[in-house]
């Protein structure tokens, strides 16, 4: 679960950087 999260975070922050 923590693992998960981090993963959609580091995702979710790697498209609002490439934005």
């Amino acid at each position: 679960m923590d693992t998960n999260g981090g993963i959609l975070n580091l995702k979710t922050l790697n498209i609002d950087i490439i934005h």
